[in-house]
């Protein structure tokens, strides 16, 4: 009886997972082709949702299963699988491809599952508008590249920067996107923002690092779902967190120096009395160039 009791307390006190319902909202005339091993897993290609969470699928050679009950938080399968910046540039992918403003098209849809799929993989995937071996291959270059600029466009990123000690600098962002970041407080610079520019004072002379921060939220979590013999899928491209670095080397202001013009005149401070003696050097140079002719 007391074992029961035990093993009763032991259940109470075990977490209850969450099943998941998940659905596909298939997109006609678009098929994934991804090879696996010696031969091509070909699908129609469709919309993700787990518990209406838009989701991407994170393992190209396994196959969905719709339904309820089926699939489960997984909360250790990106820590296991990814390193830190793996998670973070696919996460990214996600963000920039679907979720992007005005992205919201099967392209960009495409594009992203292409991009995740290859970088978690060292196969060659690609699209067709209709199932493997037949159907012609759906070119998603330009999204798969417009993507990958938006990951890595970053104001003033790995550039230098020379500078004077308490005089401004202004360097103007080309990029365009540095109104989507703050400044990381610095002490050794007076900086500000207006526009697509940074206006930075200098405080002392140095070699220093100066970070702009972008903070990406969009009411999201990021949850992966595993489901035995299929394949996992992630509701990723949520809360980025992007920095840009550039360096400025600030050096001393020079102060300049007047040369010094030596007066062949003796020093004195009667105005009057320099001018005379002055005069009678002349008369003295002009009476000796008289007599030496």
């Amino acid at each position: 009886m007391k074992k029961i009791f035990i093993i009763c307390c032991l259940l109470f006190f075990i977490p209850s997972i969450k099943a998941i319902n998940v659905e596909v909202q298939y997109i006609d005339n678009i098929y994934s082709n991804r090879p696996i091993g010696d031969k091509i897993l070909s699908g129609q290609l469709g919309y993700i949702y787990a518990d209406k969470n838009f989701a991407y699928c994170l393992d190209p050679s396994l196959l969905i299963i719709t339904g309820e009950n089926n699939y489960h938080e997984d909360q250790t399968y990106l820590t296991k699988t990814y390193t830190p910046a793996d998670i973070d540039y696919i996460n990214q992918i996600a963000y920039y491809g679907y979720e992007y403003e005005n992205h919201q098209n099967q392209f960009y849809y495409m594009a992203a599952q292409e991009l995740i799929w290859e970088h978690t993989s060292t196969k060659d995937f690609y699209f067709t508008d209709q199932i493997f071996p037949n159907g012609n291959v759906i070119d998603t270059t330009k999204y798969k590249q417009e993507i990958i600029d938006l990951i890595n466009t970053k104001p003033f990123n790995n550039q230098t920067f020379n500078a004077t000690t308490n005089e401004e600098l202004i360097i103007t962002d080309e990029t365009n996107t540095l109104k989507n970041y703050d400044i990381i407080k610095n002490d050794n610079f007076e900086i500000r923002k207006e526009a697509n520019q940074l206006f930075i004072k200098p405080l002392k002379s140095g070699d220093f690092l100066i970070i702009l921060e972008q903070n990406i939220k969009n009411n999201k979590n990021l949850l992966v779902y595993s489901a035995p013999n299929h394949q996992t899928i992630g509701s990723i491209g949520t809360n980025i967190k992007k920095q840009s670095e550039f360096t400025i080397n600030v050096k001393d202001k020079m102060i300049e120096q007047k040369p010094i013009i030596e007066d062949i005149l003796p020093k004195t401070n009667n105005p009057n009395h320099r001018k005379n003696i002055s005069s009678m050097l002349f008369l003295w140079i002009g009476l000796y160039c008289l007599k030496r002719k």
